[in-house]
């Protein structure tokens, strides 16, 4: 490996690819746990959604008629009718949250395994066995995720470059809470070891979004991207 800043990006997809061939056997059936866990929750939920929805679609398609008409909201009965059936739909409104929550909590524990098993096998602590990092670590990355898209939507909509410098700054989060810190904690010593390679971790990201945009494999290419950005944290943690 070289230890030249420049080379680390391409170093770390070497490292992730290699990752990925040495321990094909237990990232397989950690992809294939996980896959069948969101076939249960997005089952579950269409058991406990469906009544919902099969209530309000009627609601909705009684408004289309209202929404279409130019003159409808003229008419005093249209306008009550309309706002009754807004008021049912803001009677549901918590669907929208508990919706966000679940996909968060999968996108967190998808991060937290493999960003996991990119520590590990950096370590040379892997092994052939399906692992997985506790409950806790994964319900701080989800806490940690949320502040960081949060964060990084009030910049980019602001200022481009302000959600682009908090991006890149904190990308080593995952990792530092993998490796025990608390929520706030790791966006400290993400922001710490970022210092110097704000650069790199821009190629890095740049280079990911590319492939991920020119070679639509999106699995493969995450595990890849991971191990490649847990080979970057790695590397720069242990050259401070």
């Amino acid at each position: 490996m070289n230890n030249d800043k420049k080379y680390i990006v391409f170093d770390a997809y070497v490292f992730g690819l290699r990752t990925i061939l040495a321990y094909i056997r237990p990232l397989f059936l950690t992809g294939l746990l996980l896959g069948l866990f969101f076939i249960g929750v997005f089952g579950v939920g269409i058991v406990f959604l469906k009544p919902l929805f099969q209530g309000i679609k009627p609601l909705l398609q009684g408004m289309m008629p209202h929404m279409n008409a130019i003159d409808g909201m003229a008419d005093a009965s249209h306008g009550q009718m309309m706002m009754e059936k807004l008021m049912v739909l803001w009677q549901v409104r918590w669907i929208i949250p508990v919706i966000l929550l679940v996909v968060l909590f999968c996108y967190s524990l998808t991060v937290a395994v493999y960003a996991n098993y990119a520590l590990i096998m950096f370590d040379g602590k892997a092994t052939q066995k399906v692992t997985f990092p506790s409950f806790m670590k994964i319900i701080k990355i989800m806490i940690a995720k949320c502040i960081q898209c949060i964060v990084a939507f009030i910049g980019l909509i602001l200022l481009i470059a302000p959600g682009i410098y908090w991006i890149v700054k904190t990308q080593f989060i995952d990792y530092a809470i993998l490796d025990g810190a608390g929520i706030f904690e790791a966006f400290s010593k993400s922001f710490a070891l970022s210092k110097g390679y704000g650069w790199v971790i821009f190629a890095y990201i740049l280079l990911t979004i590319t492939i991920g945009a020119l070679l639509p494999t999106a699995f493969f290419l995450y595990w890849l991207s991971v191990f490649a950005c847990g080979f970057i944290y790695r590397t720069i943690q242990k050259s401070a």
